[in-house]
């Protein structure tokens, strides 16, 4: 009897901890997302190459797409149009007006091989946390987008921590308050397999 208490003791003080991070906003913690409503303040101009919709960011400055380390945490801003020729995104304010997490691939433990998948355990997952991004300066820029790459059974490891390091002094991520009904099935049902 005193092991099934100390079990639902345990099980509710999880519950707890989950619902104190969800709400109050811990930066460390996976569970705890960008709220809606916050705003990414964009310091400085950027351009988007050509032939390209993205730009990409890794340990705080910008990284051209065949140098991203996909075994390490990164970040890209996404525009809605890929076009032919280099796009120019100015300084500006984006709300974020919706957050999900979406598995983009897996990688093989060894190797820069994409993986087949493989449920041997030696293949992982790259999560990615996407913010839809809104600006009436700006409409076509579309999502930030953070991944971070960990086993599958893992949960996403996108930090908001993590996020203001992979994104530098470009942006300024500015946190609204959490809403108190927040939780998973907040951020949205978004799930898919992506390249990049």
């Amino acid at each position: 009897m005193r092991i099934l208490l100390a079990l639902a003791v345990s099980f509710l003080a999880g519950c707890h901890s989950y619902y104190q991070e969800r709400i109050y906003g811990n930066e460390n913690s996976p569970y705890f997302s960008v709220p809606i409503d916050s705003t990414v303040v964009l310091r400085r101009d950027l351009e988007v190459s050509s032939r390209s919709d993205r730009i990409f960011f890794q340990d705080g400055t910008i990284v051209p797409l065949r140098e991203v380390n996909r075994y390490l945490p990164y970040c890209f801003l996404k525009l809605d149009i890929w076009k032919e020729t280099p796009q120019r995104v100015a300084p500006d304010t984006f709300t974020v007006r919706r957050v999900y997490d979406e598995m983009r691939y897996q990688l093989a433990v060894h190797g820069i091989r994409l993986a087949q998948l493989d449920r041997s355990g030696t293949d992982y997952q790259v999560v990615a946390k996407v913010h839809e991004l809104a600006s009436e300066r700006q409409p076509d820029v579309r999502d930030l987008v953070c991944a971070a790459w960990g086993l599958p059974q893992d949960m996403s490891r996108v930090t908001i921590k993590l996020m203001r390091e992979q994104l530098g002094d470009y942006f300024d991520l500015q946190l609204a308050l959490a809403p108190a009904d927040s939780g998973p099935s907040s951020r949205g049902a978004g799930s898919g397999r992506r390249g990049y």
